[in-house]
């Protein structure tokens, strides 16, 4: 007869141990800096495009061997780099878009404007001339002007950056600028430099003399108004000349009663 010990006969197994979970990869990011290097070396527009939009530094320091040419630098910045040796504004373009240094300097502390003067490179000298925020103060410009100058009879393409750079330094000057003590001159410019407008305001003739002077095409163009003939609605020019002419220590012998000094003298049109 069974003896019922009251256990249930029916053995269930424990159920098995789970096996571990695999560990996660973490996942590896791009090194956008290198990236960035190897596409500007690469020449790779798009690729510099997107390691820059990933945070990649444009300011990093590009290692270059010594047999290129400039390469007494073991180190350049991208710039100088892509000035260098791509030789390409588009690439340049690029650069600045992604925050380069327009006004970086080298270990010899030459600007990228005085650099590309240096090496002969007109077409990129006057692109990076014209960038945004291009400092024209510092010394590096006034020597990338005077090598413009040197350059320019041989280099006719240099005549334009030279005339570039000449408009830049005079406009840092200020447009106005006594000549005597009774003449003062406003100095413009259009067509990036190209062409030259001066107007001398001589308070002792009561004249205004105007020169254009045309670079590209070698002309000159001077014409002559006595103050009398000056319209009414452009009186506020001669007025602001005597004003600057004041300021800058002239007009000591000059009636300094503007419109009554001007009606003194009457028209000399026939």
């Amino acid at each position: 007869m069974a003896i019922d010990l009251g256990f249930d006969d029916h053995w269930d197994p424990p159920p098995p141990t789970p096996a571990p979970a695999p560990e996660k990869k973490e996942e590896k990011k791009p090194d956008w800096q290198a990236l960035f290097v190897k596409a500007l070396k690469k020449t790779d527009y798009d690729g510099v495009k997107e390691a820059l939009s990933n945070g990649a530094d444009p300011e990093v320091k590009i290692r270059v061997p010594r047999d290129y040419d400039y390469s007494d630098l073991t180190y350049q910045t991208a710039m100088f780099y892509a000035l260098n040796h791509i030789k390409d504004t588009r690439m340049m373009d690029i650069l600045v878009a992604g925050g380069a240094d327009v006004n970086a300097v080298d270990s010899n502390k030459k600007s990228l404007l005085r650099a590309a003067v240096g090496n002969n490179y007109a077409v990129l000298a006057l692109h990076v001339a014209k960038y945004d925020g291009v400092d024209f103060a510092p010394a590096g410009a006034q020597k990338a002007y005077e090598l413009a100058a040197e350059k320019r009879h041989k280099e006719p393409q240099m005549e334009a950056v030279y005339r570039y750079i000449h408009m830049k330094l005079e406009e840092l000057k200020g447009p106005w600028r006594k000549t005597a003590d009774d003449s003062i001159k406003y100095v413009s410019y259009d067509n990036d430099g190209m062409t030259e407008i001066s107007d001398t305001f001589n308070f002792r003739a009561a004249k205004q003399s105007r020169v254009i002077r045309d670079f590209d095409t070698k002309s000159m163009l001077t014409t002559e108004t006595y103050f009398a003939d000056i319209p009414v609605n452009a009186q506020g020019f001669v007025r602001e000349a005597f004003e600057e002419l004041k300021k800058q220590g002239g007009a000591v012998k000059i009636d300094p009663h503007i419109p009554g000094h001007m009606r003194r003298y009457v028209s000399r049109k026939r």
